[in-house]
């Protein structure tokens, strides 16, 4: 084997190896798409989650406007109607019980709140993960390019330089057959 079939191999295993490589960068690309995916899927699902729940807020503070409401119009039946105290007490007793219960609504709202704001810092930190290791991955391809490029141009070089040379022997060789 002469040195320019050393180096035409040398070539097309640098180039099997590159293509390789590139495979695989192309199967992590995709792997990093469908998780960019899967996160934006989670994101906008978060986003719906925390409509109902603020929908569900808005409802529980009508509810209480309007018990607010109706404690104001126990009262002046209170005043009015001492006769039927007994009765009205019974209602109180119901609606501070249901205020209890709003409020257990509440504080579990206001739990899920923090587990999401618990999701999206988990998510905003995957996110910078995600991005530093794309980040990662573009430089070391730079890298493993322009190594590639000089490896090339290097033996592109010396390929000329032993053409000039062989052609230099082929016209001593035909000059001395002469």
């Amino acid at each position: 084997m002469n040195n320019e079939e050393k180096i035409l191999s040398l070539l097309e295993k640098m180039y099997i190896d590159f293509n390789r490589r590139l495979e695989n960068l192309e199967t992590k690309f995709e792997s990093i798409d469908t998780k960019v995916g899967n996160l934006e899927t989670k994101v906008e699902n978060i986003d719906t989650k925390v409509g109902s729940l603020e929908t569900k807020v808005e409802n529980i503070d009508t509810k209480v406007g309007n018990l607010e409401a109706k404690v104001g119009n126990l009262e002046t039946k209170v005043g009015n109607l001492e006769t039927r105290v007994g009765n009205l007490e019974t209602q109180v007793g119901d609606i501070v019980i249901k205020v209890g219960y709003l409020e257990t609504k509440i504080g579990n709202l206001d739990t899920r709140f923090g587990s999401l704001d618990t999701t999206v810092g988990n998510l905003e930190t995957e996110m910078a993960s995600i991005k530093a290791t794309v980040s990662r991955i573009e430089t070391d391809h730079g890298e493993k390019l322009r190594a590639l490029f000089d490896g090339h141009k290097f033996i592109s070089e010396k390929l000329d330089r032993i053409e000039q040379e062989v052609s230099k022997h082929e016209e001593i060789i035909l000059r001395r057959v002469r």
